[in-house]
């Protein structure tokens, strides 16, 4: 004779319930990182862009906020502008977060991933990446730069180089001094700009000039 198995009364009610808190859970962590990577998209763009023009998709362990392709108007079109972060789901925040600017993450992962490890410190972040043909410098840092085509302007202070083809730029963020932190001083600020390149698996950076020196000493 087969022995029934004995079911304890509201056992099928417990595995609904928890299968309910973590759908709800997964909901509200996918509401999480959809508002975080929202407002770091905004920060760059420096103006209030609608959230829900965007959608979040995953790049192994990137989330990767688009804008929907039936969201695009004359107002609002960032064919080529991503917001990207690792997420912790123990810490329930991202850990880091990037903006890239002028190409596709999908198309560069490999790229992105070496970029985001090499700059990720207690005391550094990279706050974004963007490909560009013109590099803005201050003119006492102009010598650093090779590989450029010619230079386009000069006002005394700032110099802008027309580049030989399309260039990475990564803006890097580092930890001040504390001694130095006030008001206009914050917990992190701008310290470089560098050209970045990938090939044959390792990164490459060149730096373009330093900034907020003072900040760090």
């Amino acid at each position: 004779m087969k022995r029934r198995m004995n079911v304890l009364p509201g056992a099928g009610l417990f595995r609904t319930f928890l299968v309910l808190v973590f759908a709800l859970a997964l909901a509200a962590c996918g509401r999480k990182k959809k508002t975080d990577l929202c407002e770091s998209f905004r920060l760059y763009e420096a103006r209030h862009v609608p959230c829900h023009i965007f959608e979040v998709s995953d790049l192994n362990e990137f989330d990767v906020l688009s804008q929907k392709a039936t969201e695009v108007d004359s107002g609002l079109n960032y064919p080529k502008t991503f917001a990207v972060g690792i997420f912790s789901v123990p810490r329930v925040k991202f850990t880091r977060t990037h903006i890239i600017d002028g190409f596709a993450p999908a198309d560069h992962y490999e790229f992105i991933k070496a970029l985001s490890d090499h700059y990720a410190s207690d005391t550094t972040f990279l706050n974004n990446v963007q490909l560009v043909d013109v590099i803005n410098v201050k003119n006492k840092n102009a010598v650093f730069l090779k590989d450029t085509l010619q230079r386009v302007s000069d006002n005394g202070r700032n110099s802008t180089f027309k580049m030989k083809a399309p260039t990475y730029v990564a803006l890097v963020y580092r930890q001040t001094n504390p001694a130095k932190r006030s008001k206009w001083v914050g917990e992190y600020m701008t310290w470089k700009r560098e050209i970045v390149s990938f090939a044959n698996n390792q990164l490459h950076t060149e730096t373009i000039e330093l900034l907020n020196e003072k900040a760090f000493k």
